[in-house]
């Protein structure tokens, strides 16, 4: 049974002194969710790292796995603590990489993290952490897993909001340079951004030349979590107009799609608001043949209609 813990109990106390720390990415950056209902602990986290109103410090965070949550909708829910008070949550779209990452070490785990003290409400936590988040340190100068497509280029990305500026490609890369009408097929680098929200397709025309739909962020992102955060893909580029254009990737996820479909579930109780799962209606008990003899078949109520035609 989940209980609601507004702060680190004695015997996580004394694990979090012993749990490992998260490796750092250099800045705090990483938001966490939900502080404003804990606005009584952060006030003592004010007092107890003596802040003034709009001052901020450098601190630690501890993170601690909250499996049996009932309102997180991943059941992954990672909760954070500072001076042992707990100041909010993993955002749910992340949460289950350090969900994962913390099971290996008991479930709890540290990191470094800027607080910041607002005295109307609006304070804030940040993680110093990288995403996906990991103990060692990412391994530089290693070329991104290449993924193979099919060949066809059907996987479609969203490329209106981030226009190319083409006068600049033009200047500076004039072999990439594309003609209204004209396509480009080359290599790029599908990233996942922080937070794990939506990636990216990083190219030579500019850091963010297109994304995918919001309805393949979650498949893409896992699949890049699972090749260490990016790949190398082929895309296609086509300039539709002066300041538009789409892209395609040759990308093939079928087998990811089928293996993260999600399932209906069905409610847990008849009592949902579900339209099919209704509750079924309550039936008037029957009566015995004891019943009947003592006191007879219940009497019909009379109709007004009834009443009027037949004159009952």
């Amino acid at each position: 049974m989940w209980v609601r813990q507004m702060k680190l109990n004695l015997t996580q106390r004394v694990q979090a002194r012993e749990s490992p720390v998260i490796y750092p990415k250099g800045w705090p950056d990483f938001p966490i969710n939900g502080l404003t209902f804990y606005q009584e602990n952060i006030e003592r986290i004010r007092s107890g790292l003596l802040l003034s109103d709009d001052d901020e410090t450098i601190t630690e965070a501890i993170l601690v796995c909250e499996p049996d949550n009932p309102y997180s909708k991943s059941g992954t829910a990672v909760a954070v603590y500072l001076n042992a008070l707990k100041v909010g949550y993993v955002p749910d779209e992340s949460s289950a990489y350090f969900f994962k990452l913390l099971k290996g070490s008991g479930g709890i785990a540290r990191a470094e993290a800027r607080f910041y003290y607002s005295s109307d409400g609006y304070s804030s936590c940040r993680l110093d952490v990288n995403f996906p988040p990991s103990w060692e340190p990412p391994i530089q100068g290693i070329e991104p897993e290449y993924l193979e497509g099919d060949g066809t280029f059907s996987f479609r990305m969203r490329s209106g909001k981030f226009p190319i500026n083409w006068e600049q490609v033009k200047a500076l890369n004039p072999d990439i340079y594309v003609e209204v009408g004209d396509t480009y097929t080359g290599a790029g680098y599908l990233t996942m951004s922080d937070y794990g929200r939506s990636p990216y397709l990083d190219t030579d025309f500019q850091e963010v030349t297109a994304k995918p739909y919001e309805s393949d962020d979650v498949l893409i992102n896992r699949l890049l979590a699972s090749v260490g955060g990016q790949a190398k893909v082929e895309f296609v580029l086509t300039r539709t107009s002066e300041k538009s254009h789409s892209t395609k990737l040759d990308l093939d996820v079928s087998k990811w799609r089928a293996a993260n479909k999600s399932k209906p579930t069905k409610p847990k109780t008849p009592n949902s608001t579900s339209s099919v799962w209704s509750s079924p209606k309550k039936r008037r008990p029957k009566k015995s043949v004891w019943m009947k003899i003592l006191f007879g078949k219940p009497k019909r109520k009379k109709s007004v209609w009834r009443g009027l035609f037949l004159g009952d």
